[in-house]
């Protein structure tokens, strides 16, 4: 199975955007091409990026464990209320980078998100296959991501509830079920699983399954 090779955490503001961490796990992930992949999420929604911040963070004084972290506000990721999530753009923009930076892998955290019937549980198909799990500490939903191309283009996800002819893979998405995960996102649990994932990194160039194992 491939490592996790990012994390996305979003997190509805109440009166204002959203907030986004991303966080590269290969702490050689060049800073600049994380700043353009910002913006290139901000030009896929239609919304400026602001308050946008790069930094490498290490953790204890080991240099191994060293990640490089993005965060920002953005504007239509999601919606609560609705169930709505814009997971296309956010594949799409941290898709494509060129190697040995390229991701086969990557979280999607989304903090407060519920199950509902807008919502995709699985989604196996030629490009991309995703896969999600609803948590509870703190409530959300984490999505589990695996890229088959690096072409942005082909990073299509289906809309649940839109016409057959119109979803660009089949098979067609599925309601999420009520399975509860601990959350790869916030405070101390985030740092201990950054931590995990660097000291079980894969080496560049190791070969990913066609499909994960259920």
């Amino acid at each position: 199975m491939p490592r996790i090779g990012a994390s996305i955490v979003v997190r509805e503001h109440r009166f204002g955007p959203d907030l986004v961490r991303v966080t590269m796990l290969d702490p050689e992930y060049p800073t600049d091409l994380l700043r353009t992949q910002c913006a290139a999420l901000g030009s896929l929604l239609g919304s400026s990026v602001r308050g946008l911040e790069v930094a490498v963070n290490q953790v204890g004084s080991n240099p191994d464990q060293s990640f490089v972290m993005a965060s920002f506000a953005v504007d239509g990721l999601m919606d609560l209320q609705t169930g709505r999530v814009q997971l296309e753009p956010l594949i799409q923009a941290f898709a494509g980078a060129p190697e040995p930076f390229s991701l086969d892998s990557m979280s999607i955290n989304l903090e407060g998100m519920r199950p509902g019937e807008g919502v995709i549980r699985s989604f196996y198909g030629e490009h991309l296959a995703i896969a999600a799990l609803a948590t509870d500490q703190p409530p959300g939903l984490e999505y589990r991501v695996w890229l088959r191309t690096q072409d942005p283009r082909k990073l299509k996800v289906p809309v649940p509830g839109a016409p057959a002819s119109t979803q660009a893979e089949s098979p067609a998405p599925q309601p999420i079920s009520l399975v509860h995960l601990g959350l790869l996102a916030g405070g101390s649990i985030l740092v201990a699983a950054l931590v995990y994932f660097a000291a079980s990194r894969k080496p560049r160039g190791s070969a990913q399954p066609d499909r994960e194992e259920r």
